[in-house]
């Protein structure tokens, strides 16, 4: 496949994880393990947006990595290539388990989850810092989902994969999936569209990194889909964590992911789950009558 990278064989993803988007495989290039990624559907003969669009961000990435300098963001180690009408990127392969099968292991303790869901939003609050300082403005994951955070295996640290969905200086929004599934936003005036094809996609920005991020904790708090709940029905599961003991500064920022308030990041706040996570498991028959009965 490529002359500059020997022992290539296919990448399986873990059980429960879709990637429909790639193929994906391993290799060995400068004596470094390495994770190469083709982006299969998308052929730049048809000039395609999509294609283009992913080929821009890989190289922004690759051009400001040390402007950027955060390290759980597996970041591509060259510019883009094409092979046979696909992208192509090349990471470091880096040994690990994915999120979204750890968040869902009744093996891996409620202070272990909690500790992973913090450092997603601490990875979060650094890319603000660097928007911040002015170089890169422009700087967002895009698609926040559990199956693009992995657990580094070496130093039990989150890291962020799938980096070429990101939106960076001046990328098209590529798709993020809990903005896809989320009707409720479209009746939130801050979370803003444009028209691509005849079809509205939501605008990545900072508020749209947040609530795909709130979504994460609370599918994992609630074991349910969150994105599928109406707006009405969100507010009663926020006023059930006040009732279970959830403080009144952490459910207040939850709850703004349906107001046109700025979102913030709740991440310095999710210890309280680790001793209220039992709690809300063992009352939430008390939770399922009041969205049968009070959000009809």
């Amino acid at each position: 496949m490529f002359k500059d990278i020997r022992d290539i064989r296919e990448f399986k993803v873990s059980d429960g994880v879709s990637h429909v988007e790639s193929k994906l495989y391993t290799g060995r290039k400068n004596d470094m393990n390495v994770l190469i990624k083709l982006l299969n559907f998308y052929s730049v003969k048809d000039d395609n947006d999509i294609c283009l669009n992913k080929m821009y961000v890989i190289n922004e990435l690759y051009d400001n990595k040390n402007i950027i300098g955060i390290d759980e963001l597996v970041m591509p180690i060259e510019r883009a290539r094409i092979y046979n009408d696909n992208i192509v990127c090349i990471y470091p392969y880096v040994p690990s388990y994915n999120f979204k099968n750890v968040i869902n292991d009744n093996d891996v303790s409620v202070r272990d989850k909690i500790n992973y869901l913090r450092q997603i939003g601490e990875i979060l609050d650094k890319m603000d810092k660097v928007r911040r300082k002015g170089d890169i403005s422009t700087f967002y994951l895009g698609d926040v989902h559990e199956s693009n955070f992995i657990i580094n295996k070496d130093t039990n640290r989150v890291n962020v994969v799938d980096m070429d969905s990101s939106k960076i200086n001046f990328s098209n929004d590529n798709s993020s999936k809990y903005l896809y599934l989320c009707d409720s936003i479209y009746e939130v005036d801050k979370y803003k569209y444009r028209e691509h094809f005849g079809v509205s996609v939501c605008m990545i920005d900072k508020n749209t990194d947040i609530f795909c991020y709130i979504m994460i904790i609370l599918n994992y708090i609630f074991g349910i889909d969150m994105c599928s709940l109406d707006i009405k029905d969100y507010n009663i599961c926020m006023e059930y964590l006040r009732d279970m003991g959830v403080s009144n500064n952490l459910v207040d920022i939850l709850y703004r992911v349906y107001t046109n308030d700025d979102n913030i990041n709740p991440y310095m706040l999710l210890d309280e789950f680790t001793y209220l996570k039992d709690k809300i498991d063992n009352n939430r028959s008390k939770l399922l009558r009041r969205v049968c009965y009070e959000g009809k």
